[in-house]
C-alpha cells in the first residue's frame, strides 16, 4: 500500500476517533471533540492536526506526515492524564470523612470513567500516520540520485 494512502487512513482515523467516547458514566458519554455543550479546545487542535497531516499526504509531503502525528499522540498522552487526574481528584474528594459511606458508594457508581475505545481508535490512527512518514523518510533516503544528463 502506498504511504500516502496509509497517511490519508490515519488521519481519517483519527477524525472518527474524535467522535467516539472517551468518558462515559452512568447515563451518558462524551466524545475529545463534542464536551458537554461546546467544541473542547483538544479536540479541534487534533482536528487541525489530523487535517494537516492529510494536507501533508494529498500535497505529496507525506513524510513531514510525521509531525502532526507526534503532536497528536503528545495531546493525547496530555489529556488523558489530565483527565485520569482529574477523576482520582474527584474520587478522593468523595471519599473524604466528611461523607458518609452510603453517600460515598451510590457518588462513586455515577462517577465517570475513562473509555479506551476513543482514546485507542485516535492513538492508533496517529501511529499510522507517523509509520507512513517514516516510511516516507526512509524512501526518500533510498532513492537512487538522479541520473546526469
Amino acid at each position: 500500500m502506498d504511504k500516502k494512502y496509509i497517511a490519508l487512513i490515519g488521519a481519517a482515523v483519527v477524525i472518527v476517533g474524535l467522535f467516539l467516547p472517551v468518558a462515559s458514566s452512568t447515563n451518558m458519554s462524551t466524545a475529545l471533540l463534542i464536551q458537554g455543550e461546546g467544541v473542547s479546545w483538544q479536540g479541534a487542535v487534533v482536528l487541525l492536526l489530523a487535517l494537516i497531516g492529510a494536507v501533508l499526504a494529498f500535497m505529496g509531503r507525506t513524510k513531514h506526515a510525521v509531525w502532526p502525528g507526534i503532536a497528536v499522540i503528545g495531546l493525547l498522552a496530555w489529556s488523558y492524564f489530565d483527565a485520569q487526574g482529574r477523576l482520582d481528584r474527584m474520587a478522593a474528594m468523595i471519599s473524604g470523612p466528611d461523607v458518609p459511606p452510603d453517600f460515598a458508594a451510590m457518588l462513586s457508581q455515577r462517577l465517570p470513567h475513562l473509555n479506551l475505545l476513543g482514546w485507542g481508535v485516535m492513538g492508533a490512527g496517529a501511529l499510522l500516520m507517523i509509520v507512513a512518514g517514516a516510511m516516507a523518510w526512509k524512501g526518500s533516503a533510498e532513492a537512487p540520485p538522479p541520473a546526469a544528463a
